[in-house]
């Protein structure tokens, strides 16, 4: 488990634990939480399964609920914010090996994808 600002994730499939080529991780977003915009090098898919978020990608902002699919091309800015006073809890997947980019920073291969 791995604890940002105002989330949680947990990796479900990842080279660590037996995954060559797809990582998988359940994100936790605390009520409230920020939107942290940042990119990956590659294509990102989230699944909302509990609660509601607020999918900004490219600048094109969404409204998600359960059971909805956003599909982040690479190299497009994203951010998911939970606006609720409840969790939100999603399915997030990439590639093995997805370089990502916080909002003025430089890339990074996050201890997660590894």
């Amino acid at each position: 488990m791995f604890r940002g600002r105002e989330r949680t994730f947990n990796v479900l499939a990842a080279p660590r634990v037996g995954s060559s080529e797809t990582c998988v991780r359940r994100v936790r977003l605390d009520p409230d939480a920020e939107g942290v915009p940042h990119r990956a090098d590659r294509e990102q898919i989230v699944l909302i399964t509990a609660g509601a978020a607020i999918a900004i990608v490219a600048g094109v902002r969404d409204a998600l609920l359960p059971g909805d699919t956003v599909i982040v091309p690479p190299d497009a800015e994203f951010s998911l914010a939970n606006a609720t006073s409840e969790p939100c809890e999603a399915v997030a997947v990439l590639p093995v090996g997805a370089k990502i980019t916080p909002d003025g920073g430089v890339p990074e291969l996050p201890a997660w994808l590894e």
